[in-house]
C-alpha cells in the first residue's frame, strides 16, 4: 500500500501519513541509539578486585550504576531473589534456564571423625 491509499483508508492527508512514518523512523532511531548506548555501559562496568583503589570517577560511575539498577527493579530485595535458580523441584534437580539444569545431593549421615 502506498501512501495515498493508507490516507483514504483512515481518511487522513497523505502528509499526515508522511509526517507520522518520519516521527515513527525517528523514535526507532532514538530507541537504537539508547540501547547501543545501554550495551556500551554495561560493557564498561567496573571489574573490580578484592584490593582495588576507587577513583572519584569509578566511585560515581559505580554509585550511579547502582542507582539505576535500583530504579529498574534490578536489585535483589530478598535471600532468595539472589539465588540464580528458577525452580528447584523435590527430587534435587534444579531448573537454571531454558535448556539447563543441576542436581543436588543430599547427605544424611556426614562423619567428620575420621582422623
Amino acid at each position: 500500500m502506498n501512501d495515498t491509499e493508507i490516507a483514504e483508508l483512515f481518511n487522513t492527508s497523505r502528509s499526515t501519513i508522511q509526517y507520522r512514518r518520519t516521527k515513527q523512523a525517528r523514535n526507532l532511531q532514538a530507541a537504537k541509539k539508547e540501547l547501543k548506548k545501554e550495551k556500551s555501559d554495561l560493557k564498561a562496568t567496573l571489574r573490580l578486585t578484592p584490593d582495588a583503589k576507587l577513583s572519584s570517577r569509578d566511585k560515581r560511575r559505580l554509585a550511579a550504576s547502582v542507582s539505576k539498577a535500583k530504579r529498574d527493579g534490578r536489585l535483589p530485595k530478598t535471600a532468595q531473589q539472589t539465588i540464580p535458580y528458577q525452580e528447584m523441584c523435590r527430587d534435587g534437580i534444579c531448573i537454571i534456564g531454558d535448556r539447563y539444569f543441576t542436581r543436588q545431593i543430599q547427605f544424611y549421615d556426614v562423619n567428620y571423625q575420621l582422623a
